[in-house]
């Protein structure tokens, strides 16, 4: 029997700085079992995480806006689309589903303070 082809995972983030979001991508891709391939995409801009990110073989991209990330993941739609940090988790959500990626998972790591009530507002209608 061949084998399975690869169950790809999309994640979008942010950006790829230091920060603990970006650390925890790291983390995830680097113990990613085998059977799984996996594509990054940042929405502002590269950094530490996403030049570790590609050592580990993972392509790392810049998303191209709503446009780019849609041609995407319309072309060939992943298994999952993973979504990390606030403006990702919008743009990721709304995109993928126009998109019809059957899974959109949203990691939430902290509890952001700077955000005002429209940010939640925005959150609460994107996330269902």
């Amino acid at each position: 029997m061949p084998p399975a082809p690869p169950r790809t995972i999309v994640h979008v983030i942010t950006s790829l700085g230091g920060g603990g979001s970006e650390n925890f991508l790291f983390q995830i891709l680097s113990g990613s079992p085998p059977g799984f391939s996996h594509e990054v995409y940042y929405l502002g801009h590269d950094g530490v995480n996403g030049e570790r990110i590609r050592r580990l073989g993972i392509p790392v991209r810049r998303a191209g806006g709503l446009y780019g990330l849609y041609r995407r993941l319309s072309a060939q739609p992943p298994a999952m689309l993973h979504t990390c940090l606030y403006w990702a988790h919008q743009l990721g959500r709304v995109v993928g589903r126009l998109a019809k990626v059957p899974l959109i998972v949203s990691s939430h790591q902290s509890i952001d303070v700077w955000q005002a009530p429209w940010h939640g507002w925005i959150d609460r209608w994107t996330l269902p």
